[in-house]
C-alpha cells in the first residue's frame, strides 16, 4: 500500500494535532483526525519534563498551531480521536510496517512523531520503518529553479502546489493535516508521469491548468514574479523528462504577462 501521510504538530513540545492519510492510487481518505488530549493548552505545546519557561515566539506560535487545528475551544471540536482509536483505525485501513508512506518532508518528521505517539499508548508494530518512508522534497528540490542570483526556488507545499496546480480547490488550505496530505497526493502523481519521457505521460488525470504549463512551460507571471523578481533558470519541463533536467537547464526572463520556460 502507498500513501500519504500529514501530521500538525507543535515544533516545541512535538505533540500531534491532527493525522490526515490517504492513499495514492485512489485518493481514498483513511484517515481525518484530531487528537484528544485531557491537558491545558499550555502543557500541549510546552515540552514534556521541562522545566525551561517557553519564550513569547515560542508560546505565539505553538497558541497559533493549536487555533488552527481545533479553534478557539477543543471542547466544541468534532473528529476528536485519542491514541487507541488512531491505532484502531490505521489498522482497519490496513497500515502495515510493509506500506510506503509518502511525506513532504527533509525529514522522516511526520513518521517519527506518529510512531511515538503510537507507543505512548502501546502500540509499537502499526507504522513501517522509516526506511519505507519517501520524503518528497528532496525530490521535487533537485529540479527545483534557481533565480538570477542563484537562490533556489522555495520547496514549500504551499509554493509550488499553486504553481503547478493552479486554480485546483485544494490551493490556499495549506496547514490542515488532510489537505496537506491531498496536496502531496498530486505532487507524488505529478512526478511519477514527470519522470517518464514526454511521448509516455498521461496529463489527464490533471486539470488542464497542470496541463498547460507542463505543455507549453507557461506559469502565471504573479506566481513566480513574486518571488523572483527577476530572470530565472530552469528546467525544461515540456521538452525533457525530469530526471534530465539537472543536465539540460537554460536560462529565461520573466516577460510582461508570463515566465515562459523554453
Amino acid at each position: 500500500m502507498l500513501v500519504t501521510v500529514d501530521i500538525e504538530f507543535s515544533s516545541v513540545s512535538k505533540k500531534i494535532f491532527e493525522v490526515g492519510i490517504t492513499t495514492v492510487n485512489s485518493g481514498k481518505v483513511l484517515v481525518n483526525s484530531r487528537i484528544q488530549y485531557d491537558r491545558s493548552n499550555e502543557e500541549l505545546i510546552s515540552p514534556k519534563g521541562s522545566t525551561l519557561t517557553l519564550t513569547q515566539k515560542q508560546k505565539f506560535i505553538g497558541f497559533a498551531t493549536l487555533k488552527s487545528v481545533y479553534g478557539n475551544d477543543r471542547s466544541k471540536c468534532t473528529r476528536l480521536q485519542n491514541v487507541h482509536q488512531i491505532a484502531a483505525k490505521l489498522r482497519e485501513a490496513g497500515i502495515t510496517a510493509e506500506t510506503t508512506i509518502l511525506s513532504w518532508h527533509q525529514s522522516y518528521t511526520d513518521l517519527v512523531l506518529l510512531r511515538e505517539f503510537l507507543q505512548s499508548g502501546g502500540y509499537d508494530n502499526i507504522l513501517p520503518p522509516n526506511g519505507r518512508c519517501v520524503r518528497m522534497i528532496p525530490q521535487y528540490r533537485h529540479h527545483l529553479p534557481r533565480s538570477s542570483t542563484g537562490k533556489l526556488f522555495s520547496a514549500r507545499l504551499d509554493v509550488l502546489f499553486p504553481i503547478l496546480f493552479a486554480g485546483h480547490e485544494l490551493v490556499g488550505r495549506n496547514h490542515h493535516a488532510l489537505q496537506d496530505a491531498q496536496q502531496l497526493r498530486l505532487m507524488a502523481l505529478l512526478l511519477i508521469e514527470l519522470q517518464k519521457r514526454p511521448a509516455l505521460r498521461d496529463l489527464s488525470q490533471f486539470r488542464i491548468s497542470t496541463q498547460e504549463y507542463l505543455t507549453t512551460g507557461q506559469a502565471s507571471r504573479t506566481s513566480l514574479q513574486n518571488w523572483l523578481r527577476s530572470g530565472i533558470t530552469i528546467a525544461k519541463v515540456g521538452t525533457e523528462p525530469v530526471k534530465e533536467a539537472s543536465d539540460k537547464t537554460e536560462s529565461s526572463t520573466i516577460g510582461e504577462e508570463t515566465a515562459t520556460v523554453t
